[in-house]
């Protein structure tokens, strides 16, 4: 199998030398995978997409091998501590780190990757560095930031500081979600005018109870996800150009009492209202 790209080899356990393995390899899936660390004799060096989501690694460091990758999937790797070498890729475009509870440490080398535009970081919510390096993510579109403040939280880290959070979010953000954090109103800065090109901003399930006025300050928002957000009693004056507005409450009602739009506003999607 010289010549194969693709190869899935999910929850398999396996022994002996690596050396052998297709040196074509392009795109790699190895979920629940035993291995601790990345073997250092499998063939990398053409590799542009690693998934090792639900495996038990605990420490990734990237090699000088891995210089072609473009997608890295670590996700849901609960034994995960410790992400660093981004020095080694810099065409990384997509980072998805989502549910490592165990991680710490996120190594500042990631501004080295200017082609990231994708990262994903819910649920990490023991992450210390985040201030550090997010706001030097400069062409970053996605980021999700949901659960930082789980119910197993040792720090809470982002009702205090999202305000200092926010200062420094990349400017270029297209989608950003802030969901199930435990934010209420006084949690958010007074604007978002730096973020004049979000298009959709994702705020479900955190305590507010009402449309956070710095909402108001996204020219481009789109889409308005407010979901399981069951303190809310009024919404008004959302940006004239939103096009989608989500207020489903899955499990119990919701206290939401008054909506209230703009004369300018285009026709509007709502999901979730029962009147």
């Amino acid at each position: 199998m010289d010549n194969l790209m693709l190869l899935q080899l999910n929850y398999v356990q396996m022994n002996g030398s690596y050396e052998d393995f297709p040196e074509e390899l392009r795109w790699l899936c190895m979920h629940g995978s035993p291995l601790k660390s990345i073997p250092s004799d499998l063939p990398m060096e053409n590799l542009v997409a690693l998934d090792m989501s639900y495996g038990n690694i605990e420490a990734f460091y990237v090699s000088k091998e891995l210089g072609s990758l473009k997608i890295l999937d670590l996700s849901f790797s609960e034994h995960l501590y410790s992400v660093g070498g981004f020095l080694e890729v810099p065409v990384l475009e997509r980072l998805i780190v989502r549910g490592c509870i165990s991680l710490i440490e996120l190594c500042e080398s990631i501004e080295q990757c200017v082609d990231l535009v994708h990262v994903d970081l819910s649920y990490c919510y023991k992450l210390k560095n985040v201030q550090k390096f997010i706001g030097k993510l400069n062409k970053v579109k996605t980021l999700l930031l949901d659960g930082f403040s789980s119910y197993e939280s040792e720090l809470d880290i982002m009702p205090r500081d999202l305000k200092l959070i926010a200062i420094s979010l990349p400017s270029s953000l297209r989608i950003l979600s802030l969901a199930y954090n435990n934010l209420s109103n006084e949690s958010f800065p007074e604007d978002f005018s730096s973020l004049s090109v979000l298009e959709e901003l994702h705020l479900d399930g955190n305590p507010i109870v009402s449309m956070p006025s710095c909402v108001r300050s996204l020219p481009k928002l789109k889409i308005l996800g407010m979901n399981e957000c069951r303190m809310v009693i009024s919404i008004e004056h959302p940006p004239h150009m939103l096009r989608e507005l989500s207020v489903k409450c899955l499990y119990g009602k919701t206290l939401l009492q008054k909506i209230k739009f703009d004369p300018e506003m285009s026709p509007l999607v709502l999901r979730g209202m029962v009147w």
